[in-house]
């Protein structure tokens, strides 16, 4: 079906449920369906048989070297080696242009130049960007209620209300924690059920976020018993590895922010002193 026809296709069509693969313009498609009285469900392409070509990485791709590693690279070509951090390179790299001319040529000096001032400039997209995310959390009403819950800030707010919405698409919260990928998978074998690995099924990037919060909440023990999970934390602590803990606890935290989303409240325990994400 062709892009320019999809509309006038749907348009004859009685109200339904839209599978649709999770892609660039699957948001844009999905509010105009959603206009037209279709119910439109975005699937991550890893479910989409059809579509699935490979587990492509694109972290892996050769075009998604950061900037700061490009300079780097281009340093330590020329034994110029720094120590480990973007604040070390940020303090030390115009000296070492300076200092150290005779072991970089004039061209690779102009390269690094350059790529030094694409990194300004994404410093201050980013720090622009921050900016609206903190401004939109701000103003909108479930993400303020999502920042009520221990270890999620404006960045892990906006983020799931962008995904699902009031979260209406799941029945609950372990459905969500599943398409987070933050459930087990599970084998039967001999009549028996074997929980393995995490699924890691979804959007990783989602579930990357919830796992950092899980970990920040781990660091700071003191402050469990403030929290209505913090007897439950409290004992599964001695049991479970710190990457499995902050597993069960990044999926805790997900079904609870699935309920407060649905029940429109906010967390029971507001007296939290923790760095949210």
């Amino acid at each position: 079906m062709k892009r320019l026809g999809l509309l006038e296709a749907f348009k004859l069509l009685p109200p339904s449920i839209v599978g649709m693969e999770a892609c660039l313009s699957a948001h844009f498609v999905s509010r105009a369906l959603r206009q037209l009285g279709h119910q439109p469900r975005i699937i991550p392409a890893i479910y989409v048989k059809p579509f699935v070509k490979g587990q492509k990485n694109d972290y892996n791709d050769a075009e998604a070297i950061g900037t700061i590693n490009q300079i780097r690279a281009f340093l330590i070509e020329q034994g110029i080696a720094v120590r480990t951090g973007a604040t070390a390179l940020r303090n030390s790299l115009l000296a070492i242009l300076e200092n150290r001319q005779d072991e970089i040529s004039p061209r690779m000096r102009d390269l690094i130049v350059g790529l030094h001032e694409d990194w300004i400039h994404l410093d201050e997209r980013i720090e622009a960007l921050a900016s609206e995310i903190d401004q939109i959390g701000e103003k909108e009403a479930n993400c303020q209620r999502l920042m009520s819950v221990p270890g999620i800030g404006p960045l892990i707010s906006t983020a799931v209300v962008a995904a699902i919405g009031t979260g209406e698409a799941f029945e609950r919260g372990r459905d969500f924690g599943a398409w987070l990928g933050l459930v087990p998978r599970q084998y039967s074998t001999g009549g028996r059920s074997i929980l393995g690995r995490i699924s890691k099924r979804g959007s990783k990037y989602l579930r990357t976020l919830f796992i950092q919060a899980a970990n920040v909440i781990l660091m700071r023990p003191h402050n469990w018993n403030r929290f209505s999970f913090g007897a439950w934390l409290q004992n599964a602590a001695p049991r479970l590895h710190r990457n499995k803990l902050a597993t069960a606890l990044a999926n805790k935290l997900a079904r609870i922010a699935w309920s407060i989303l649905r029940n429109e409240k906010t967390f029971d325990a507001p007296n939290h002193e923790v760095i949210a994400i």
